[in-house]
């Protein structure tokens, strides 16, 4: 008889109707479909179709009042109790538990599992539960990312704090838009393909946050709060490239980005503020970093933007509206960094020799850029309020703001 399908929670199901029991051989079919034998009143669910075998699970009880009940939504319960169901296998029929019968029954979960590749976190979760619905919600982001595959969506909506060192798994996300995600001593991995959307991310001190480390690899993280507590480190990107998207962060005696080497990080952020000795770019060695902000505030008194130690060859753009900050960089002469911004107040406490572009309307401490003498930096200052002479050791394009004429001075 030909395969008939019946609607059942917004589905369409498959059922047969034969004078026979199905058998191995009976795998044209998908996944769950029923057979009825209608010689002896059995009937029969397929649970699984692998390599061309097919497994079906008998019933007992009159197969019509079993379809039209437990199919159609009708009371069920009272006409096939669990004691309906058998595990004894007929023919060659395999052999199933009760339970796994039961779970397969689960129709919502079958579709979740094979075409939604959702996993689901939460604080009312359990890791022995299979995270593929709200209510069988895993605990842990750690358990979700080993449970999941490429191309897989983690998702929690609960607003807790979640303890523990996780390491990603390459093009599987996260979307945490509630949760605070706090290290537990160790670091985050987070790896090619990965975007990771939290509410917090924090670093209790002593620890290097977040590290991405794949040749040519990309990952992307969000999050309205970064709080790096004592003298941790954020962000580390030894290889390949981070992009970032903060709302604000909190810095006290570590920094945001530290000892890179041949990574690349795009940093875009609204307030970054320094409430202790922190720098926000300390570098060891070579990298690109490339920084997009509104504020930069050193409330503390004691920070830097960049502080370069001698062996790091990188080039930092830094772009940012406001820039308050007791010092603005240390770098030494492999380092090009360029800062642009509408307002800056700051030292130029320079100890090395470094090459700094420097653009913007106002001066530093309120004295027009270019007249602070450095150690033994090169300096290039544009916008400057006034006209002043040329300082040995330096170079400057400098705008006279009374006749608009701009000087090159050499």
């Amino acid at each position: 008889m030909a395969e008939r399908i019946i609607p059942y929670k917004g589905l369409f199901i498959s059922y047969v109707k034969e004078s026979r029991d199905p058998t191995t051989s009976d795998s044209s079919y998908s996944v769950p479909t029923i057979w009825i034998n209608e010689s002896n009143d059995r009937a029969y669910i397929l649970t699984d179709v692998t390599n061309g075998v097919s497994v079906w699970v008998f019933f007992t009880g009159a197969s019509e009042a079993l379809f039209h009940n437990d199919l159609l939504g009708r009371d069920a319960a009272a006409q096939h109790p669990a004691t309906s169901v058998t595990n004894t296998p007929h023919g060659d029929i395999a052999s199933t538990t009760i339970q796994a019968a039961i779970n397969e029954l689960d129709i919502d979960k079958e579709v979740r599992r094979h075409r939604v590749n959702v996993f689901f976190v939460g604080k009312h979760g359990n890791n022995a539960r299979d995270g593929l619905t709200p209510a069988d919600a895993m605990l842990t982001f750690g358990s979700a990312i080993t449970a999941a595959n490429a191309g897989d969506v983690i998702f929690c909506t609960d607003n807790g704090t979640y303890v523990e060192n996780i390491t990603g798994k390459t093009n599987v996300n996260i979307f945490a838009p509630n949760a605070n995600l706090t290290n537990n001593v160790g670091s985050h991995t987070i790896l090619n393909g990965n975007v990771w959307i939290f509410r917090q991310f924090t670093m209790p001190a002593g620890v290097i946050g977040i590290v991405h480390n794949v040749v040519n690899g990309r990952c992307h993280i969000k999050c309205q709060e970064m709080n790096v507590q004592g003298n941790s480190i954020a962000l580390r990107v030894p290889n390949g490239e981070m992009i970032t998207d903060f709302g604000r962060v909190s810095l006290a005696n570590g920094s945001l980005i530290s000892n890179q080497t041949a990574g690349r990080i795009n940093l875009k952020f609204n307030e970054i503020e320094i409430n202790g000795t922190a720098d926000i770019i300390r570098l060891a060695s070579g990298a690109e970093i490339n920084c997009l902000g509104n504020t930069i505030n050193d409330i503390g008194g004691a920070g830097r933007l960049i502080n370069a130690a001698p062996d790091a060859t990188t080039n930092v753009s830094v772009m940012v509206t406001e820039v308050l900050i007791t010092n603005l960089s240390n770098i030494n002469d492999n380092v090009n960094f360029r800062l642009v911004s509408s307002n800056v107040d700051g030292a130029l406490n320079e100890t090395g020799a470094g090459r700094a572009i420097i653009l913007s309307t106002s001066g530093i401490d309120n004295i027009p850029i270019g007249e602070n003498t450095q150690n033994v930096g090169n300096f290039t200052t544009c916008h400057a309020s006034v006209e002043f002479g040329d300082i040995a050791g330096n170079y400057q394009i400098l705008w006279n703001p009374v006749d608009n004429s701009i000087d090159f001075n050499f």
